[in-house]
């Protein structure tokens, strides 16, 4: 059979190539396998995810066009890298990640102060 141009590919079937019988249902074969495997399983204290890196990655690609753009938007105005820098009374850009206080966001630092799933001393767990 001919290949299909790039743009022609998610076309339905014309009645000609659905007679060629060029459209085939395909079977899928059941296969047992066993799902019981420990790497694979996570304890339920266990936090889904962290996504920190992902933050600090995204914040320094973007860091220095937000910076620019600040600069040619408020000429002038002071850039500070750590709100803390900032001062009272006077404007001041600050970029960085906002961190937001959820109740129901598990903390590790917390869980980790309770006793909660802590690794052992020493351990990579």
């Amino acid at each position: 059979a001919a290949v299909a141009p790039q743009n022609d590919l998610l076309r339905a079937p014309t009645a000609e190539e659905v007679s060629a019988q060029e459209f085939r249902q395909v079977t899928r074969m059941d296969v047992d396998c066993d799902l019981d495997i420990k790497p694979f399983f996570t304890s339920k204290n266990k936090l889904a995810a962290q996504y920190s890196d992902l933050y600090f990655v995204r914040l320094n690609k973007l860091k220095s066009h937000v910076v620019a753009n600040a600069q040619k938007k408020w000429p002038g105005c002071t850039l500070c890298d750590r709100i803390l820098e900032a001062s009272v009374g006077s404007a001041c850009v600050v970029v960085g990640t906002v961190y937001k206080e959820m109740k129901l966001k598990p903390n590790i630092l917390k869980q980790y102060q309770d006793g909660d799933d802590a690794p052992p001393p020493g351990g990579d767990e």
